[in-house]
């Protein structure tokens, strides 16, 4: 049966600090084992808050958990490999390992089905590293004299990474595309690099002996140096961040990554290899620690673009058990009001929100992206200001008076429009003192309605001014005059520049 139950992340900000009064804080949801098993540990989730993991005490079995149905054994017909992780898409297809004859081998699960998959070296694989969206398995296994071997399987088709990329590159994660990430063994430095699916190569962190260790969504790629001193995000629009371990721990490293740029991960001691489980959100370190007595969170290994967290905790009774994070102080309705070029961005907050929090918000030109602004702006619940014309993508967060970072809305997309084009090939024709007037819409479309305007002179305005709809042909009796007459285009991002200007002499 599940647990409900609650715990908190203390704010860092890269420095101890000693019981801070206000934190974050999370249902915690105790996924249970199989029957007759007394452990159970998640491996990946999904955006539906499925999660896939490993319960068992002598040989590990599969199961899966959903929100709706609890956690059900998957039977595998084979014990799992033990320790290592089992990986799941979108539509939940599951890749792993399992041991049968002595032999390790790759299988998928879909709707109900196992199979077993081809091991393209048998003997060489130790892991499955990813299944992505697309259906794509990574294989990685044993060392080789100058890298990490690797393999994808697609279609029953399995081929080695390093023969498309060539010697001396290790893919540490893939995606779609192919997008392969890993590091390149450089002469004396190893940098962190990603192969694009065109076949660029770009090195995404500055630090030495570096590799990229999780592909998250929209671009961001987390990793660390080869001594797991410094983790790295390098973020779409240019951003870059880099972390040290814990206060008190050595090393670290980043386990999962979502479209946001959140991170998951653990910070290790050197002596017990036990970890300190974190968050990293809006660019802030967060530990996670349990506020029920006895009740400890060991490991963090997945984040949703929710901010939903999976990973294991030690029950009072020494246990250790799959549990599923789900914040309860999320910024809520973050809705933008677009008017030409001013924009206004409101939200509601946290209903349990304390006295003196404030907010932080992302703005940037891609998804999950923070590169137009990043900031805290105060305790305000909207902003407003005038804003470039294009597409922009929004988060806010809670930020509590210590420091922690609530979990962020969910994102936003809104468009700033440019004006129209100006319409073409304005003409008129007379009849009595019946005036029409025709013109082409301007190429690019987008037009709410077109303005008429009519002078004395040239340019001016004097004599009409106003919407005439969104037809292209008006027609009106007018009094006789001369008239400079010419016809701008409108949409939500304003009014166009004139069309060519017509002289009209109504006797």
């Amino acid at each position: 049966m599940s647990r409900m139950l609650h715990c908190f992340l203390a704010g860092l900000a890269f420095a101890p600090i000693a019981s801070p009064a206000v934190a974050q804080t999370f249902d915690l949801v105790d996924l249970g084992t199989i029957p007759g098993t007394t452990f159970s540990a998640a491996n990946a989730m999904n955006e539906q808050d499925v999660i896939v993991g490993r319960s068992g005490n002598a040989g590990e079995r599969l199961f899966l958990w959903d929100p709706v149905s609890g956690l059900r054994d998957l039977a595998s017909p084979y014990p799992l490999y033990p320790y290592q992780a089992v990986r799941m898409n979108q539509a939940v297809r599951l890749a792993g390992l399992w041991e049968r004859g002595g032999v390790l081998r790759p299988f998928t699960w879909a709707n109900g089905t196992f199979t077993e998959q081809p091991d393209v070296s048998p003997g060489w694989t130790r892991m499955i590293r990813r299944i992505t969206d697309g259906g794509l398995v990574h294989y990685q296994g044993a060392r080789a004299p100058c890298n990490l071997l690797s393999a994808v399987l697609f279609g029953g088709v399995a081929y080695r990474v390093e023969q498309v990329l060539g010697n001396c590159w290790s893919a540490i994660d893939i995606s779609d595309g192919p997008v392969v990430a890993g590091y390149r063994l450089n002469g004396a430095d190893h940098p962190a690099v990603v192969r694009q699916a065109d076949g660029r190569e770009v090195v995404v962190s500055p630090l030495a002996n570096a590799t990229v260790y999780r592909i998250g969504p929209g671009g961001h790629y987390a990793g660390q140096n080869w001594t797991s001193t410094r983790m790295f995000l390098s973020s779409p629009g240019g951003g870059y961040a880099e972390w040290a371990p814990l206060p008190g721990t050595t090393t670290i490293f980043p386990e999962g990554l979502n479209r946001l740029g959140e991170i998951v991960g653990g910070s290790y001691y050197p002596s017990t290899g036990s970890g300190r489980p974190f968050l990293i959100r809006a660019g802030r370190m967060m530990e996670l620690a349990s506020t029920v007595p006895g009740f400890v969170i060991t490991d963090v290994i997945d984040v949703n673009d929710q901010g939903h967290i999976a990973g294991q905790a030690r029950l009072p009774n020494g246990q250790l058990h799959a549990v599923l994070l789900r914040p309860t102080d999320r910024t809520q309705n973050l809705r933008a009001s677009v008017a030409e070029n001013a924009v206004t961005l409101t939200w509601t907050p946290p209903a349990a929100a304390p006295a003196g929090a404030t907010y932080h918000l992302q703005v940037g030109s891609v998804p999950g992206g923070s590169n137009v602004f990043e900031g805290n702006i105060g305790g305000v619940t909207a902003i407003g200001g005038a804003v470039p014309n294009g597409a922009y993508h929004a988060r806010v967060a809670m930020v509590y008076p210590s420091g922690a970072v609530g979990a962020l809305s969910a994102e936003l997309a809104f468009t700033v429009p440019a004006a129209p084009q100006p319409p073409v090939g304005l003409a008129f024709s007379l009849n009595g003192r019946t005036l029409g007037l025709s013109w082409l819409a301007p190429p690019g479309g987008g037009v709410v309605d077109y303005v008429v305007e009519a002078g004395s002179a040239p340019g001016a305005v004097d004599l009409y001014n106003g919407p005439v709809g969104a037809s292209t042909a008006v027609a009106a009796v007018v009094p006789p005059t001369v008239y400079f007459i010419r016809v701008r285009a409108r949409n939500a991002g304003g009014v166009s520049a004139p069309s060519n200007e017509v002289i009209v002499h109504v006797p």
